[in-house]
C-alpha cells in the first residue's frame, strides 16, 4: 500500500503526517475538542468583559441624547 503523506498549514507551523498518523488523531479528536471548548470559555469571557463594561459606561450618555432628541 502506498503512503500518504499529507501536509497542512496551521499558525505558521508545517505539519506532515502519515494516513495512518491522521486515523490514529482522529481516534483523540473528541477528548482535543472538549479540552477546547472548556479552555474557550475564559478565553470569551475576558474578551467580552472590556465590551460589556464600556457598554454599560455609556448606557446613561445614551439615555440622555434620546431624552433630548424626543422630550
Amino acid at each position: 500500500m502506498k503512503e500518504i503523506r499529507i501536509t497542512f498549514v496551521s499558525c505558521g507551523a508545517i505539519a506532515k503526517v502519515t494516513a495512518a498518523e491522521w486515523d490514529g488523531m482522529e481516534a483523540g479528536a473528541e477528548f482535543e475538542e472538549e479540552k477546547l471548548r472548556i479552555a474557550a470559555v475564559p478565553i470569551y469571557t475576558s474578551a467580552m468583559l472590556p465590551v460589556v463594561l464600556f457598554t454599560i459606561g455609556q448606557l446613561p450618555l445614551y439615555f440622555d441624547i434620546l431624552w433630548a432628541a424626543y422630550v
